[in-house]
């Protein structure tokens, strides 16, 4: 079974329509899916030690490539969501289903002193979107964005449609978890559990939280050395958004953790 898979809600538009599909005719089965990870290499985000050099990290407005490199090298990414494409390669045959996207092997963190530093995101396109609450023991759900309300999903592929989905792992926990992800995949009368790989480096994940309530969340700024700098509570709203340099960043990071 190849590299990342996803959820994808039968209901929502998100296909791109047939593929066509090369050689000896196929029917349906679990071995029909064919997925791929869709990266958002510099909107993303990362939970950084309090003692990380800020004031060494390479600046470019949105991240680029020399920041994002610092931020890997210092921090863990906690990216905003997993984008991927799925399709089902069959040109035969019944629907593929893929359901019950899920956390096995769920472990958390040891807490550490920390807190998140934020890479605008530029903004996408609409897709279909689902949540997977790492802090209970449920299925994934699909997000409407017009009012936030969440339902349950199945997604159907027919033989050569394909689609895509941003999959985002959610946890109000100070300290965050590490596990795989795994769904249910269905076709011709066959269903098969498979792992699902959140990235190019397939296997487990590392999902950061935000270390402490109230955290803080360090955003780049307008310009070199300035950054955006806000207390969130809990839920993720904001309690005292400013403006602040390196240094006072790195020092209200060490206070909120009596450092």
């Amino acid at each position: 079974m190849l590299g990342v898979l996803a959820a994808v809600i039968a209901v929502v538009p998100a296909f791109t329509g047939p593929v066509a599909v090369i050689g000896a005719p196929t029917s349906t089965t679990p071995d029909t899916l064919r997925i791929e990870p869709l990266p958002r290499d510099f909107a993303t985000q990362f939970f950084l030690p309090v003692d990380a050099p800020l004031a060494d990290m390479p600046y470019s407005a949105p991240c680029t490539e020399p920041t994002i490199e610092w931020l890997r090298e210092h921090g863990v990414e906690r990216p905003f969501a997993y984008e991927m494409s799925v399709r089902n390669d069959a040109d035969s045959g019944p629907m593929l289903t893929i359901d019950n996207v899920r956390v096995v092997d769920r472990t958390e963190l040891a807490v550490r002193p920390g807190y998140m530093f934020r890479c605008p995101d530029a903004g996408v396109g609409e897709t279909a979107v689902l949540d997977l609450d790492l802090d209970r023991d449920t299925p994934a759900v699909l997000v409407e964005e017009e009012d936030g309300t969440t339902r349950p999903f199945a997604f159907n592929l027919a033989p050569g449609e394909a689609g895509s989905i941003d999959l985002r792992l959610r946890t109000v926990t100070t300290a965050g978890y590490s596990g795989r992800v795994a769904a249910d995949v269905t076709g011709g009368g066959t269903t098969s559990r498979v792992e699902l790989a959140l990235g190019a480096d397939g296997g487990s994940f590392e999902y950061p939280g935000p270390g402490r309530s109230p955290g803080l969340l360090v955003r780049l700024g307008a310009s070199h050395g300035e950054f955006d700098c806000f207390l969130l509570d809990d839920d993720g709203s904001v309690l005292s958004p400013g403006t602040c340099d390196a240094e006072e960043a790195m020092a209200k990071a060490a206070e909120l953790w009596g450092r």
